[in-house]
């Protein structure tokens, strides 16, 4: 049996789905965002400190989506455990705006446009114990699978491959998230699917 493993480099000869799970420091963009109305290439934004660069609106756009959750995880509130789905981050409006270098209310103005256009959904946070006005919120991306394609699940399932006893090749779970959009629902809810619309895929 040959003991060769694969390179970094040799990764990207890989399935998409395959090559997520050995890597996971990367992200798709969809082109059609490109020429977006909101968040489309060349839309600038005035800085709010004028001595460094500021984000543009494309660049906050794949900001949020590089920020999200892939897979599900706990993270850390003020000593407060709070579970983010797949597709979802937690954000302040002032920590936005110090990476974007926008005035605070530019990125309020930004992220509502963006919630009325049902590309995300805004909600509060439990057991935050913030003030009300702070703008600490769970951010969830609508149709992130759209532009992120089903995630891989890295943990291996335990267990021997279907047909194959003594493979030693390691599966994966495809992880689907919720989608919304005007024609469909107001919500943007990742929802049970994150965790019990599953495939399993093997990698050789």
């Amino acid at each position: 049996m040959s003991s060769w493993k694969r390179t970094p480099f040799e990764n990207y000869h890989a399935s998409p789905k395959v090559r997520a799970a050995r890597t996971g420091n990367w992200f798709a963009i969809d082109r059609s965002m490109i020429d977006h109305p909101i968040v489309g290439a060349g839309q600038v934004v005035k800085a709010a400190d004028p001595s460094r660069g500021s984000f543009s609106r494309f660049e906050a756009w794949q900001y949020l989506i590089s920020h999200a959750q892939y897979i599900p995880r706990s993270v850390d509130n003020k000593g407060h455990a709070v579970v983010l789905q797949r597709g979802q981050l937690m954000a302040a409006r002032s920590k936005l705006a110090k990476d974007w270098n926008w005035p605070e209310k530019i990125v309020r103005g930004f992220l509502s446009k963006l919630e009325k256009q049902a590309m995300i959904k805004k909600s509060s946070i439990p057991h935050s114990g913030q003030r009300r006005g702070q703008g600490i919120s769970i951010i969830t991306i609508c149709n992130y699978d759209h532009y992120q394609g089903p995630g891989v699940d890295p943990r291996p399932i335990k267990g021997p491959t279907t047909g194959h006893p003594r493979a030693t090749a390691t599966r994966f779970k495809i992880i689907l998230s919720g989608s919304c959009g005007p024609s469909e629902t107001d919500s943007c809810d990742p929802g049970p699917r994150s965790l019990t619309h599953c495939t399993e895929i093997d990698d050789r």
